[in-house]
């Protein structure tokens, strides 16, 4: 029997010439990707950033390496992060440019009422939830890529692009905050902090 890896890593090589591995591809990761955006943006972005993640793949701007390390579905996960950043990047220069034109400051478009229906309705319970919120940003994608996007810890980090060991310090410092954290509770939480100087 074929190992299943070793098929998804042909097809992810043949992608970009082979249009059955291109669907095979897309089908295989994009319900991975669409969750991972969906944790970073509007409805509206991460279905951009999903089309232009599988774009990069299919026009060779990106290449998978067969690396001991790196999964397929870690590796597309990378690509539709940075895809996510570039187009962050964009609008931003977008927008100032616009500023500058018209001489007032922009404001940010309100999309937060559908990216929060989506979050409300894969809502952890309420304690873990705020535990999570009192992680630092780098320490909280650590443990959602291995939790909610079944990464390895290894995985994770390349991800975020950094190494390891880094990576599975940071989340080994978010498990112990947040068993700490679901241990006490919320209520005291806070009073601790208020003895604390």
């Amino acid at each position: 029997m074929p190992d299943p890896s070793s098929s998804r890593i042909a097809d992810l090589e043949r992608a970009p010439l082979d249009p059955d591995a291109a669907e095979r591809v897309y089908r295989a990761y994009a319900d991975d990707v669409l969750r991972y955006l969906l944790r970073h943006a509007s409805p509206d972005e991460a279905a951009d950033a999903l089309a232009a993640t599988f774009e990069d793949i299919l026009d060779r701007r990106a290449r998978f390496r067969r690396t001991a390390h790196t999964s397929p579905r870690a590796w597309i996960i990378a690509v539709a992060r940075r895809r996510l950043i570039d187009m962050r990047r964009s609008q931003f220069r977008e927008r100032a440019a616009l500023g500058r034109l018209s001489g007032s400051r922009l404001l940010e478009p309100d999309d937060y009422a559908a990216l929060n229906e989506r979050i409300d309705a894969m809502r952890l319970a309420p304690a873990l939830e705020a535990a999570i919120a009192e992680l630092t940003p780098t320490e909280s994608e650590m443990f959602l890529l291995v939790v909610s996007d079944e990464l390895s810890p290894s995985e994770a980090a390349k991800v975020l692009g950094t190494s390891a060991v880094a990576g599975r310090n940071r989340l080994s410092r978010a498990r112990r905050h947040l068993r700490a954290y679901l241990d006490s509770g919320p209520a005291a939480t806070s009073a601790d902090a208020e003895v604390l100087p």
